[in-house]
């Protein structure tokens, strides 16, 4: 009996790990799993929760395939790839696998931050607001920069931007975004990107 159980499970096991690592048409959209909840009788019954949602993933030569994104997730972590979500569909959703040399911007919308150096600024204000630049570039983020300045302030455009750069400890890409007689913009992107593990550190 007990020889029959364990057959049991390890067939269980090995259909799991063959629908995990194949994705064989037979398995469902979702890995499940069985749990026991109390019911309104206060008896307990089992329900089938969902484990793992399927998705089709583009790897980094842009081939598509199909897996859960528990796997996904473990195989981004392993080679140090970013995963993002490009189209979020209800039964299955699409992920892609990206170096962190990727543009930020084109990747996540929320992950774009602005900065503004006001006309007035003061010098002390000037240092913190760099500081905070330089902080969120290392993190990974795009960051939008705003310089206003008035006709005697010629300069202040130069003397921040020489500033972020020397300040600046990982790769980035400068891209001028407009100028103006009283404004001008720039973005800053991270050419290496940090991973989730150091972001959370």
């Amino acid at each position: 009996m007990n020889e029959t159980n364990s057959l049991k499970r390890y067939e269980s096991a090995l259909s799991h790990l063959k629908c995990a690592l194949y994705s064989s048409p037979s398995c469902n959209n979702e890995q499940k799993e069985k749990k026991k909840f109390l019911n309104s009788d206060g008896n307990f019954e089992e329900k089938i929760i969902p484990k793992t949602i399927k998705i089709s993933l583009i790897d980094i030569n842009g081939e598509k395939t199909t897996t859960y994104l528990e796997q996904a997730q473990k195989i981004a972590k392993h080679n140090r790839f970013k995963l993002v979500k490009v189209a979020d569909d209800t039964i299955k959703p699409t992920y892609k696998l990206a170096k962190y040399e990727i543009d930020v911007k084109s990747s996540s919308t929320g992950n774009s931050k602005k900065v503004v150096f006001g006309s007035n600024i003061l010098p002390h204000d000037i240092a913190y607001k760099v500081k905070h630049v330089c902080k969120m570039v290392a993190k990974g983020k795009v960051v939008d920069v705003t310089i206003e300045r008035k006709k005697d302030q010629a300069n202040t455009y130069e003397s921040i931007l020489k500033l972020i750069q020397e300040k600046l400890e990982v790769d980035h890409k400068l891209t001028k975004r407009s100028e103006k007689s009283s404004v001008i913009g720039f973005t800053i992107r991270p050419k290496v990107m940090k991973t989730r593990d150091e972001e959370t550190e």
